[in-house]
């Protein structure tokens, strides 16, 4: 038996792409992620894991609470982009998108989404890079029906490689795979 660790099985794993928003003071900020969670059924829990680096994450710690956009699988890259390799610090996320606030005043992203979800960090768990932020859902609506954006989905319209704009770093591992923003990618050719 061999030790060493083939990552393609991480490809496998299926995942939802999903828009986070935050508020800080009266500022906003958005990312995408592919780590949201429901962890119970009633009364919902839901996680996120988000990366210490990201302005989101400063946003999450300080107002303690967090939407989650449910992306359609129509949504065009070029928001994906905006939200997933453009910095918070440098340009405004939200401008050119429509939102609507939740009883928090966190916005929620209504434009290519299939619902939206509000909710407030109950805990939180140091990953290392990453925050686990555990919260409880205070909010939610749905806004129609079709198809949620996957993973899958998103890594096809890249053809499997992520945007060189990201502002993360890259880690790479072997010959065959990089990392980027904790996602397992494939690499350029």
């Amino acid at each position: 038996m061999t030790t060493k660790l083939d990552i393609r099985p991480f490809w496998d794993i299926s995942y939802g792409i999903y828009a986070i928003t935050s508020i800080k003071d009266d500022k906003y900020n958005a990312k995408i992620s592919n780590t949201v969670t429901q962890v119970t059924e009633y009364s919902p829990l839901l996680t996120i894991s988000v990366n210490k680096h990201s302005l989101t994450h400063e946003y999450i710690e300080h107002s303690n609470i967090f939407g989650i956009s449910i992306l359609e699988k129509t949504c065009p890259i070029n928001i994906i982009d905006l939200l997933g390799f453009k910095s918070g610090r440098e340009v405004d996320k939200l401008k050119n998108l429509n939102y609507e606030f939740g009883q928090g005043l966190c916005p929620l992203i209504t434009d290519y989404s299939l619902s939206i979800i509000e909710a407030e960090v109950i805990n939180s768990v140091d990953l290392n890079t990453h925050t686990l932020f555990i919260a409880k859902a205070t909010s939610s609506k749905h806004l129609k029906e079709g198809d949620p954006m996957t993973f899958a989905d998103y890594t096809k319209l890249h053809n499997g490689v992520m945007s060189e704009r990201s502002p993360i770093p890259t880690l790479k591992y072997g010959d065959s795979i990089y990392i980027k923003h904790g996602n397992i990618c494939k690499p350029a050719k």
